[in-house]
């Protein structure tokens, strides 16, 4: 809608995540210096938290794109309550392993001698793993077994995983204490400093063809953005998209503070139920209305939360269909690969028939 008026090529604050918008804010910066920092390790466990549209996804996929034409086996998960069994052959799998039938000893001799094979060659072998904050104790501790495998030296797997607060807290629990020795380097992301957020709106409008100040974001409307999304990446794009378009319909060459607060408000009466006067229905605990500018954060916090919890499990869903769909090219490939050696073994036989009976219908001949 506002693409063209704004001279952009593509909208500037799409809620997917892409390596391209990456935006190294201070705490940005921070993540990817620990991460780079363990991976050069090459060994033990990387753990990226953050809250939800942190930025998490968006890092990862940068890390990994930096990385990709280095020495590196990559698998890549999406962890969805995934028992110890099962995290152990979807690993397989993605490794490309024939992981058909066979007992848990089998697929862990296989594996073993798979990560023996890649060190052999020079190669760096990295699990990682998303949304890790949904994998079981289990899981987690079978994660620290594999982790056991090595050449004498070295660990033969490192493995990074990325997910949502919770899993500080499942690690902080007792029963964790082995895999926290594990971790080389972690870090938690929190959301953009409040000097930060024009910035990053400048380096998104560029990244989407455009100029840093069309429109300009002033600094009153940068604060009142930081306020109302604690500067969580995510949340700043859903409003900043609004604005957008409000800017575009107002044709407007700066956004500011009140554009902010109408864009809230209309966000406000879309999603949440308002009274005859527009106000938020929000109450304290006693009953009282709250002030509108303090009902309004709650409001925001709230919906932006339901909206991020949305995306999120489409991001899953959508994820979890591509592991399914890459499995079943991978058995296709197999089946197919399988019937073609059949094919060739036939035509062997085939020919070799036809020499014996040539053969022998030469000696007769010849008698």
């Amino acid at each position: 809608m506002y693409e063209k008026f704004f001279g952009l090529s593509e909208k500037p604050f799409q809620q997917i995540p892409d390596p391209d918008y990456f935006f190294e804010s201070r705490v940005h910066k921070r993540a990817r210096a620990y991460l780079d920092f363990g991976l050069h390790q090459a060994e033990g466990f990387i753990v990226i938290t953050g809250e939800v549209g942190s930025g998490k996804t968006t890092l990862l996929r940068a890390a990994l794109r930096r990385i990709a034409p280095g020495p590196y086996e990559i698998a890549q998960l999406v962890s969805t309550n995934l028992e110890h069994d099962e995290l152990l052959r979807l690993i397989a799998l993605e490794f490309g392993l024939d992981v058909r039938g066979g007992h848990k000893a089998d697929l862990l001799v296989a594996l073993r001698d798979w990560l023996l094979a890649r060190h052999a060659e020079g190669r760096h072998v990295l699990l990682v793993i998303d949304e890790a904050q949904n994998l079981p104790a289990s899981a987690l501790e079978e994660l620290r077994m594999l982790s056991n495998f090595d050449d004498g030296n070295q660990p033969l797997l490192q493995c990074l995983l990325v997910g949502q607060v919770e899993l500080r807290t499942q690690l902080a629990a007792p029963e964790m204490r082995r895999l926290r020795e594990r971790i080389g380097a972690a870090y938690h992301l929190t959301g953009l400093d409040e000097a930060d957020v024009g910035p990053y709106i400048a380096h998104r409008l560029q990244r989407a063809g455009g100029s840093a100040d069309k429109p300009e974001f002033s600094a009153a409307a940068c604060a009142a953005l930081h306020a109302a999304t604690q500067g969580i990446p995510r949340r700043l794009n859903m409003l900043c998209d609004r604005l957008l378009i409000t800017a575009y319909l107002d044709e407007l060459d700066t956004v500011g503070e009140a554009e902010v607060e109408t864009a809230l408000r209309e966000l406000r009466a879309e999603f949440a139920h308002v009274d005859d006067t527009g106000d938020p229905a929000e109450t304290g605990s006693a009953g009282a209305s709250l002030p509108t500018s303090q009902a309004s954060a709650v409001w925001a916090e709230q919906q932006v939360l339901e909206i991020e919890n949305r995306i999120t499990s489409l991001e899953q869903s959508n994820t979890e269909i591509r592991k399914g769909m890459s499995v079943l090219v991978r058995e296709i490939r197999r089946l197919v690969e399988s019937r073609r050696r059949e094919r060739e073994r036939a035509r062997a036989r085939a020919l070799a028939r036809q020499q014996q009976q040539q053969q022998t219908s030469d000696a007769t001949s010849g008698r």
